[in-house]
């Protein structure tokens, strides 16, 4: 099964617009996700353009963990 990585950064970035709207953060915590948001849609084109298979599975870690990261900011809004 294939993972659609954008998918999941266009999902964050929803969850996240949704949680600014509902509990106004101050604007050191906004710029820290969103940044983080904007890494994440990074880490996700790199690991689409990327040929090599160990350079792929490095990114996949990265990837994961910022998501999980991004994932307990949203919680921390909440």
């Amino acid at each position: 099964m294939t993972r659609d990585l954008e998918n999941e950064v266009k999902e964050l970035r929803q969850d996240i617009g949704f949680g600014f709207q509902r509990t106004r953060p101050t604007e050191n915590f906004c710029a820290h996700l969103i940044l983080a948001t904007v890494q994440l849609g990074l880490i996700a084109n790199r690991f689409k353009k990327s040929q090599s298979l160990t350079e792929r599975r490095k990114l996949i870690h990265e990837y994961d963990r910022q998501k999980k990261t991004i994932q307990k900011g949203i919680q921390m809004l909440y």
